[in-house]
């Protein structure tokens, strides 16, 4: 619950003098209901936490960006993958060029740094797709960038599309 996670931060506040946090959970905010309750717990005790979490755009209001910002929140890390919209259908992101250029736009306004993921050499990528994604973090206002490989991940979609004795395989292999 909110509760019992502000709870255990202050905990660790008190024992340890810890007041900088890291939700490793890809949509810490998609619940509303639970991140904004999060949020106003933080702001009623008016303690100088910051935080920072990952998140998918597309759940990121206004209302709960400037929530996320007044509680302390100063980083959100977004899997942008790619700035070809060839690539994310390829990868099946699930999100369009112009939904995601939106959402950073919304996070720079709330004045949270984004740091922004991105995935190198999927399968198919081409010189310009990589230049669109050049572009698309030049273009962007990000805090932090970190670049991957592309590797799917044992259990999803794409790790039953590639033959593992493929040396393309190789190249992915976790």
């Amino acid at each position: 619950s909110p509760e019992y996670v502000v709870n255990l931060m202050t905990k660790l506040n008190l024992s340890y003098n810890i007041t900088d946090f890291y939700f490793h959970d890809d949509y810490f905010p998609a619940h509303t209901l639970w991140i904004k309750r999060f949020c106003n717990l933080l702001i009623e005790q008016k303690r100088c936490f910051s935080w920072s979490c990952a998140s998918r755009v597309e759940v990121l209001n206004d209302e709960i960006l400037n929530l996320m910002k007044k509680s302390g929140c100063r980083q959100i890390g977004i899997g942008v993958e790619s700035g070809s919209q060839s690539i994310l259908d390829k990868i099946s992101k699930g999100i369009s060029i112009p939904t995601l250029k939106d959402g950073l736009n919304r996070i720079s306004l709330a004045n949270i740094d984004i740091k922004g993921y991105f995935i190198l050499d999927a399968p198919g990528e081409s010189i310009l797709d990589l230049y669109k994604t050049l572009k698309l973090i030049l273009a962007s206002k990000f805090s932090d960038i970190q670049l991957n490989y592309y590797a799917p991940l044992p259990g999803s979609i794409d790790y039953h599309k590639y033959n593992p004795s493929d040396k393309l395989w190789e190249r992915m292999s976790l």
